[in-house]
């Protein structure tokens, strides 16, 4: 499980450092807002499951001097960024959770689908990049990219996504879950060079 973990700190480290270093005005949204407005329906599932999802995380407000397309890219981007550390967060203490309460197998799933839906497209990748070389001009284009993204990365490159697949496939409530869980990570998730 060790090999799966390492995804977390890049991505709390996105999150703690990333977005625009300027005043902001106008608009407030919270992340939860700006996940429902990418992914309604994978949103909806969330919170119907867990009301509280995201009520945690700050507020992110609109910048009049920046176009809208940058702002909603970086939007998305960050609301990506939380929900991909809080289903791998979820994914890997799954069968412990299911073990206190069954209902947490439904919220990872739920986790999973927004997570998928949120990850940054080709599209999504050009823009948040085009920002943040406006606001770090001197950093290398490589060096901008890996923080931005490697979690990301990390992510697809592990193979995460199909491992995930393949656990939602399992039964929770089955005597072995645990076991095959582990089995299913060990399997297929793999270190990325």
């Amino acid at each position: 499980m060790r090999k799966a973990r390492h995804i977390l700190g890049p991505l709390i480290a996105v999150l703690a450092t990333g977005g625009p270093s300027q005043t902001w005005a106008e608009e407030t949204f919270s992340h939860a807002e700006i996940a429902a407005q990418h992914c309604p329906a994978e949103w909806s599932a969330l919170a119907t499951l867990q009301p509280d999802a995201w009520a945690a995380f700050g507020t992110v407000e609109d910048d009049p001097d920046v176009d809208s397309a940058h702002i909603a890219a970086f939007n998305k981007y960050t609301a990506a960024a939380i929900a991909l550390a809080d289903y791998f967060g979820s994914l890997i203490g799954l069968p412990n959770a299911v073990a206190q309460d069954p209902a947490s197998f439904d919220v990872t799933r739920a986790r999973f689908a927004l997570t998928q839906c949120l990850m940054p497209t080709v599209y999504d990748r050009g823009v948040v990049m085009a920002f943040s070389r406006l606001k770090e001009p001197g950093m290398p284009d490589d060096v901008l990219e890996k923080a931005l993204f490697e979690g990301f990365d990390l992510y697809e490159c592990m193979r995460a996504p199909e491992a995930s697949e393949q656990i939602f496939a399992l039964d929770p409530m089955s005597a072995s879950f645990a076991e095959d869980h582990q089995a299913i990570m060990l399997a297929i998730m793999v270190p990325c060079t």
